[in-house]
């Protein structure tokens, strides 16, 4: 079988279709989602930070499988917090320019251990 050149193009326009598609559903993972949000919704709630509302980022704004804005209480301070995972499961605070790492998903002690050291030194609890 000859392959033109019209095929080629042909070809590879499907497999890029079909790239294109596997991406969207990996960013697209509903189950996912809901997974990430209840695991940092947990843990802010075992650092004694309390959740008011959850706002997701939109698809364009960052390039993390999960972004999501919390609007949380500590004491009688009230801020937004950006919160980042990226495909390896790291947990970033959006809180610098830098961004600060947390943990991983697989460390949820980890990642309390770290919320609560944030709580007492940005939101002055003692």
């Amino acid at each position: 079988m000859k392959l033109t050149r019209a095929k080629l193009k042909e070809i590879i326009r499907e497999e890029l279709n079909k790239l294109r598609e596997t991406a969207d559903l990996e960013k697209n993972d509903i189950a996912a989602y809901k997974t990430h949000d209840k695991f940092m919704q947990k843990a802010f709630k075992k650092a004694g930070i309390r959740v008011l509302k959850m706002q997701p980022m939109k698809m364009g704004f960052t390039r993390a499988t999960f972004g999501v804005f919390y609007t949380v209480k500590a004491g009688k301070t009230k801020t937004v917090i950006p919160v980042y995972i990226d495909k390896k499961g790291y947990i970033n605070l959006g809180i610098s320019a830098g961004g600060w790492e947390i943990g991983r998903l697989d460390g949820f002690s980890k990642v309390v251990r770290n919320l609560k050291d944030f709580k007492e030194s940005d939101f002055d609890i003692q």
